[in-house]
């Protein structure tokens, strides 16, 4: 007689290559969303939903003080552009 045992076949974990590939996929997807609401907050900045993710990736990822060295040194090169 068999016993009736759940199948646990999916408690099995998944290997660590296979985590760490799953991870760094959705993590270079967010990346690439973060890239595109970027892109639209250089174009047009505004509060707004760009300005929300793209701020809310930066802090997240760690990187919102490289991020604003890079504003910061672009707004410079821009005003001493605008001086002929």
């Amino acid at each position: 007689m068999r016993k009736n045992t759940p199948s646990s076949w999916w408690l099995i974990p998944l290997p660590a290559t296979a985590r760490d590939e799953g991870e760094s996929n959705a993590a270079a997807h967010e990346k690439s969303i973060a890239e595109r609401f970027m892109q639209v907050l250089m174009r047009r900045p505004a509060p707004g939903t760009a300005l929300d993710r793209g701020y809310g990736y930066q802090v997240q990822s760690g990187s919102l003080d490289k991020i604003l060295k890079q504003l910061e040194n672009d707004v410079g090169n821009d005003v001493g552009n605008d001086v002929e």
